[in-house]
């Protein structure tokens, strides 16, 4: 995993991975996670020409949703906020 630093503080802050290493972690598709992103459940910034989405919100969202990729699809896809189990 290719993860990048940047000037943020707590422990996971600052770390930046790609889509497709988002994607690998929360085991679904790269799309998936750019409806994430746009949905906001997940924190991305713009670095150059590319989107990088932070450890931490991967993190944190994987861990609100379990492990369920279906799940996270569904969410994604439909835009809607993630239901509480």
């Amino acid at each position: 995993m290719k993860a990048r630093r940047t000037e943020q503080g707590g422990a996971f802050d600052g770390l930046l991975l790609t889509a497709r290493e988002s994607a690998g972690i929360l085991d679904v598709s790269t799309q998936v996670v750019e409806h994430l992103v746009s949905a906001g459940y997940l924190t991305a910034v713009y670095r150059g020409q590319h989107w990088f989405v932070t450890l931490a919100s991967v993190l944190a969202y994987r861990r609100r949703r379990g492990h369920s990729a279906r799940s996270l699809q569904l969410a994604a896809c439909s835009r809607e906020a993630p239901r509480s189990s």
